[in-house]
């Protein structure tokens, strides 16, 4: 039995709880990360119309990198809920913290493309639907080759026992590992400011003609109203 007591809830999160379900992914302090993807992807998942329900066809672009990216977060998620702890079996602590580092590396892979094709269509107004495939050879295959990376770099100094920390079944800190996705994940997001910053710059650019030339309409129908109006 769970005593309520020794649960830190808050107000917000009691509010939350209108079903088993979401009582279980909101008020347990454990499942708090894995509640959040679900929710943020909810609307997404669940189109509340038949016009939402044609774009969100997997077959479209922008549906295949948000499904890969949720697939992604959702694993990563699974697996450090279930395999952080797993210290005491060296072989399934190496085996979740691989696979974590995989999966959140894939997950900030397809935050990139999600980027590129944001960047894509303002910018460029171009269709990677022949380049998916390009994008889904990237983002599932560099993070392999990043965690292969990590595993022989752990093997040649220490033993491949180092590639986990002590405490946790995650990347070492000892021998620097950590800073593979670290970097990583630091050079994934400056690229994703960069395109965000040329993105903003270019609907600015498209949106102010549009301005001056409400404006001077404006400024027209003004003067023809003074010049017409009855004495």
């Amino acid at each position: 039995m769970i005593e309520v007591d020794k649960v830190d809830i808050t107000v917000g999160q009691q509010l939350m709880c209108e079903s088993n379900t979401e009582k279980l992914l909101n008020c347990t302090p454990e499942f708090s990360d894995l509640a959040d993807i679900i929710m943020h992807e909810k609307h997404w998942l669940m189109p509340n119309s038949p016009d939402e329900a044609k774009d969100l066809d997997v077959r479209q672009p922008l549906s295949q990198v948000r499904l890969s990216l949720s697939v992604s977060l959702g694993a990563g998620q699974i697996i450090f809920l279930v395999g952080i702890n797993a210290t005491k079996n060296m072989s399934a602590c190496i085996t979740a913290a691989a696979l974590m580092q995989y999966f959140l590396m894939a997950a900030f892979c397809w935050m990139l493309v999600e980027g590129i094709y944001l960047y894509l269509f303002v910018v460029k107004v171009y269709n990677i639907n022949t380049k998916m495939h390009m994008y889904h050879v990237m983002s599932w295959g560099l993070p392999i080759v990043m965690v292969g990376i990590s595993l022989g770099i752990a093997t040649v100094k220490d033993g491949l026992q180092s590639y986990t920390s002590d405490k946790y079944c995650w990347l070492s800190s000892t021998n620097k590992l950590i800073w593979i996705f670290v970097t990583f994940v630091a050079f994934i997001e400056t690229l994703n400011i960069l395109i965000l910053v040329r993105v903003i710059k270019e609907i600015t650019t498209l949106v102010e003609p549009l301005a001056e030339d409400n404006y001077c309409k404006q400024i027209r129908g003004g003067l023809t109203y003074v010049c017409h109006r009855p004495d």
